[in-house]
């Protein structure tokens, strides 16, 4: 569909066990993994020894130079931080990417503007998640990405109200 290059560096934000940096690495993809888990790290640059995993924490990449991805994808780590946090988020994803850098990234639904967790991850309630209107999300992004293309998936996550898939440009 998007017909990239092959040899561009992607940063996988929250890559966990590394399901999607598998898969970028076996489409000829330079992958740089950040979580915050050392556990799950350790456990997947050993499983993916071409890809480089470090631990980091996506409201500060100091690790990471700026302008230094092509891409940059986040299917886990955007929604598991604090509504406070989105900014600075943003501003990193800003930072670490190329001028002319684009992102992929999951953002669940919630239609109300409360800053209230969705649902949790886990059972005791350590991992709350946390979604975005559409309007709240790209007031969020508006200085620093254009929205490309958006994909919403109603069936997608536990609250009900699905989450939408965006393909941003860095501005």
């Amino acid at each position: 569909y998007y017909n990239f290059e092959k040899n561009l560096k992607v940063l996988d934000c929250g890559c966990a066990d590394g399901r999607n940096s598998e898969w970028l690495i076996a489409e000829g993809f330079e992958v740089t993994g950040v979580d915050f888990s050392q556990t799950v790290i350790e456990r997947t640059q050993k499983r993916l020894p071409k890809g480089k995993f470090l631990v980091g924490d996506i409201r500060k990449l100091d690790e990471i130079e700026e302008n230094s991805f092509d891409f940059l994808i986040d299917a886990g780590a955007f929604h598991v931080n604090y509504p406070e946090d989105t900014l600075s988020i943003i501003k990193e994803y800003h930072r670490i990417l190329k001028n002319s850098g684009k992102m992929f990234i999951r953002v669940f639904n919630k239609e109300d503007h409360t800053s209230n967790p969705i649902f949790t991850i886990n059972e005791d309630l350590t991992m709350p998640v946390f979604g975005y209107s559409q309007f709240v999300f790209t007031n969020h992004i508006k200085n620093y990405f254009n929205v490309k293309h958006k994909i919403y998936d109603p069936n997608y996550g536990m609250h009900g109200q699905g989450c939408s898939y965006y393909y941003l440009e860095s501005i």
